[in-house]
């Protein structure tokens, strides 16, 4: 666990990584290795020794730098860009961790940290199994018999180490390759290097070749092997983000049919959707760097990071590939080094079969589990101070203890009479609106605690209030608006006395947002407004409009918007409902004819709305990107599997599983989007990357849990499932339209693509 932030470091560390790996590991050398039957170079990897690259996760007591997973995972991600062989993973950092753990004495270390000495690691898949080998006492020595596949680099180490079952316990056991009795066979791998098969026959070893003795190694052991795989994790991050950026390369220059390819709007989907997974992995393999060094969890997130990566790694060689043409497909192509060298990596460090067994055997079928459910109250009033398991266990305690019951898991949308008491009840603990301010009466919670707080409201089905008065209105005018629009319209959206809802789509006007028509006309001190806005949630219960209104009908269609703010409440203003195929009313269309708004009611500048609604369009994706409403249909599939007995069904346990890990990786990427706001910072066009992964999921999720009810699939209304009630068909009818609303998700891969990853128009 690390003492100290070493962010500061960790970004020196990685600049160096980086302008190594750019002088001296340039991807020409690879084929000359290959042709030397050489798996790394010997004399580069002693300049990485020289960098303090083998000391990465060596206490500095013991001559390290003592970085950590942290260390380790910016080295390799570098490592990973330039597709270099050299044994970091394999050596300085499983075999140095094991040594520190296992080893008191500091030869065996030293050399390697020197550069000296090849250490490898048996794979991960021995150490699970550690019985390949069997350790006989003979006196004072040990006899080692067995045989182990797939020796990472053991053609060319200088010492195994491995594990083997000694009088039915797991030992650690160091040794000489080339001692007497140890026969190792060369495997020569996708990419050119070479694992082994190393064969005991009768292999003698001191005591000393047992390291740790005769106590158990298992802990030491498992953190040793997460480290591993977060470090091989951060490896696979770093070639596929290079394979990414040389794919996107070369669709912005190879023409077909008279321009770029990479203008081609079907490319450009599949390349969001590569640039996606990359996104996801990085958060991934951010909070397994966390959890290692802090002391949590590292096995799962360890195995968590594993699954993403190999699963990452696969999609984007595939892509990489099929967009280079015929020419990806030959070895003269540098794409063909990144795929060679990304399958010798996902069998090695992926396992992603045993990553999904892993990743989840510490988590029930059912809800997130928690110590204590017991209520908290932080010191001076900030969350923030609590622990995380505290803060969960105060939430949901206070929540069952609270949510009216009847409103549990309500199918469609909920209104503001039926809601209004839970709201008062929030509102009276101070927990309305958690992520605003505390001086403006919210929570003020970081975005770890913010994901707890959803995390909860969605095991126990609370139903969203119409709330875009505190999710959208609030952070906009804190931003934008006047003290005097705070003063008059802040305390009423977080009361409930103002309630709001969004004026932005038309009939004509959709993802294409910029067409709108809708005019306002200024008249003394007045806006007259008149149009249509239609698909507006909580328009039923809205007593006022956040909108978008054209002020400029000569300026570029972008340029003369403004937003204002207006009551619903008066003459002109004309509400007609909208049924869902559910048979519920989640929309409306609204007609204003001569609606007159006073020009106080104008936020920011005239004519310069279309930047207050990016920036509201940003947090609404951000709001619709976030893991809420797949935690809660997710909850809702795990019951539905143990009371239909679906959980004794691998194939779908294999699904729920997967769809388990996606949305703890979606979660990860919103934490640091959320992170973004709560610093005071601006989003850019990639928050939209939250509202593509998130909504896809949730369509997903909800075929899932129709197809899990079986014969009652089709069935309209609450079921009974031996005990448990679900309405099988209320998230298949609301994931419909998610992938539509907020800009559908075909226009916000072309945001992306046009404004992230720079593809031609």
């Amino acid at each position: 666990m690390l003492a100290i932030d070493n962010s500061e470091v960790i970004a020196q560390l990685t600049d160096s990584a980086k302008d190594f790996c750019r002088r001296a590991l340039p991807l020409r050398r690879l084929r000359a290795l290959r042709e030397q039957r050489s798996s790394f170079d010997r004399a580069r990897w002693r300049e990485m020794a020289d960098l303090g690259w083998t000391a990465l996760v060596v206490p500095e007591p013991r001559g390290g730098l003592d970085l950590g997973a942290a260390g380790a995972a910016s080295v390799c991600r570098e490592l990973g860009h330039v597709v270099a062989g050299e044994p970091l993973v394999e050596t300085a950092i499983t075999a140095a961790a094991l040594l520190v753990a296992l080893d008191p004495t500091e030869n065996r270390l030293a050399t390697l940290l020197s550069g000296e000495k090849i250490f490898s690691c048996a794979s991960a898949a021995s150490w699970q199994a550690a019985t390949s080998v069997a350790a006989t006492t003979k006196g004072s020595m040990y006899v080692l018999t067995g045989q182990l596949d797939n020796f990472p680099i053991a053609p060319e180490a200088d010492y195994l180490v491995l594990p083997a079952a000694c009088e039915g316990r797991l030992a650690v056991f160091c040794v000489r390759a080339d001692s007497p009795g140890l026969k190792i066979s060369p495997q020569t791998l996708a990419d050119g290097t070479r694992d082994g098969c190393a064969t005991f026959v009768a292999v003698h070893c001191e005591s000393g070749n047992r390291l740790a003795g005769d106590e158990d190694p298992l802990p030491q052991v498992q953190h040793a092997l997460a480290l591993s795989g977060i470090a091989g994790s951060a490896y696979l991050l770093g070639l596929c983000e290079a394979l990414l950026e040389m794919t996107l390369e070369y669709v912005r220059v190879r023409r077909q049919f008279g321009r770029a390819i990479g203008s081609f709007q079907a490319l450009q989907h599949r390349l969001v959707d590569m640039y996606l997974q990359v996104r996801l992995t990085a958060s991934a393999l951010n909070e397994a760097v966390i959890a290692c060094d802090s002391g949590g969890n590292a096995k799962r997130a360890a195995a968590r990071v594993r699954h993403r990566a190999c699963e990452t790694a696969h999609l984007v060689i595939r892509e990489a590939v099929q967009m280079h043409g015929a020419i990806g497909y030959t070895e003269q192509c540098d794409v063909a080094l990144f795929v060679q060298r990304a399958l010798v990596l996902v069998a090695r460090y992926g396992d992603a079969l045993e990553a999904l067994t892993v990743a989840t055997e510490s988590a029930t079928i059912s809800a997130i589990g928690v110590q204590s459910v017991a209520e908290h109250e932080p010191m001076n009033g900030d969350w923030n101070s609590l622990a995380d398991e505290a803060f969960r266990g105060t939430v949901r305690a206070w929540v069952e203890a609270n949510y009216p019951t009847p409103l549990r898991h309500f199918p469609g949308q909920v209104r503001w009479a039926q809601i209004r008491e839970w709201h008062q009840r929030l509102l009276a603990r101070g927990w309305a609106a958690p992520a605003w301010p505390v001086q403006y009466g919210g929570m003020g919670l970081a975005p770890s605690k913010m994901l707890i707080f959803i995390e909860e409201l969605e095991r126990w089905g609370v139903a969203r209030a119409p709330d875009q008065g505190i999710v959208m209105i609030g952070p906009i005018l804190f931003e934008y608006g006047t003290p005097e629009q705070r003063e008059r319209y802040l305390k009423s959206a977080l009361s409930g006395d103002n309630l709001w809802c969004q004026g932005y789509s038309e009939p004509n006007a959709g993802s294409d947002l910029a067409s709108l028509a809708t005019s306002a006309v200024i008249e003394g001190d007045e806006f007259v407004v008149t149009g249509q806005k239609t698909w507006t949630t909580h328009a039923l219960d809205a007593t006022h409009m956040y909108c978008l209104v054209r002020t400029d009908q000569n300026a570029k269609p972008q340029r003369g918007i403004s937003f204002l703010l207006i009551d619903l409440n008066q003459p002109g203003v004309t509400v007609r409902p909208i049924v869902n195929l559910g048979g519920h009313v989640d929309f409306c269309e609204v007609f204003l004819d001569q609606v007159r708004v006073p020009r106080e009611n104008l936020v920011g500048e005239l004519n310069q709305g279309w930047t207050i609604a990016k920036a509201l369009l940003g947090h609404e994706r951000l709001f619709v990107g976030s893991p809420r409403l797949c935690q809660h249909a997710l909850n809702q599939l795990r019951e539905l599997a143990q009371a239909t007995g679906k959980t004794r069904d691998p194939v779908f346990m294999d699904a729920l599983t997967r769809i388990s890990l996606d949305i703890g990786d979606l979660e990860a990427l919103y934490t640091e989007f959320a992170a973004v706001i709560k610093r005071g910072g601006a989003l850019g066009a990639d928050v939209a990357l939250l509202k593509i992964g998130a909504t896809e999921t949730y369509v997903r999720l909800s075929e899932m849990i129709v197809k899990a009810a079986g014969a009652a699939g089709g069935v309209q209304g609450k079921i009974d499932f031996n005990g448990v009630v679900i309405d099988v068909l209320s998230h298949y009818y609301s994931a419909r339209p998610a992938p539509i609303y907020a800009g559908s998700n075909e226009i916000q891969r072309n945001i992306i693509a046009k404004h992230v990853l720079q593809l031609p128009s």
